[in-house]
């Protein structure tokens, strides 16, 4: 993670940069400091790599762009569902390894994330899209208190 910077935050800046290059479907995987990005949808082995001052520029790049910090957030968005994940992760305290979006199953499970937890514990987690709605409720009700 980065220094002062929250999974909420990383992943929000990236999710944003998502959805400006269309990207629906993903695995973001943490490479050192790096956030690397492998789009599901790509034929060919296309990744993006994020540094940790892109993802400082790309915070503020977002930042710039919300006109209205008191309006409501679209949460069914890729960057308040990664946003939403990451503040899963932080309230954990945990450490992230990999999400995942891939295309929507029969059994529901669209989001997949892993995490090593303070014991140094592996966990996998599965997320239908009502979950993750209600990760995005959630986390906007606990701000808004």
């Amino acid at each position: 993670m980065l220094p002062d910077r929250s999974y909420a935050q990383i992943l929000r800046a990236i999710g944003q940069y998502l959805e400006t290059a269309g990207l629906r479907y993903f695995d973001i995987r943490t490479e050192g400091k790096d956030y690397v990005v492998h789009p599901a949808t790509s034929s060919e082995s296309q990744e993006l790599r994020f540094t940790p001052s892109d993802i400082v520029r790309l915070e503020r790049e977002g930042r710039a762009k919300r006109s209205d910090p008191s309006g409501t957030p679209d949460l069914s968005s890729i960057s308040q569902i990664l946003r939403a994940v990451g503040n899963y992760i932080d309230r954990k305290d945990g450490y992230l390894l990999e999400v995942s979006k891939g295309f929507p199953s029969r059994t529901g499970g669209v989001l997949r994330i892993q995490y090593r937890t303070a014991m140094d514990n592996r966990m996998r987690e599965e997320f239908s899209a009502s979950d993750m709605y209600g990760l995005c409720v959630r986390m906007h009700k606990q701000r808004g208190q």
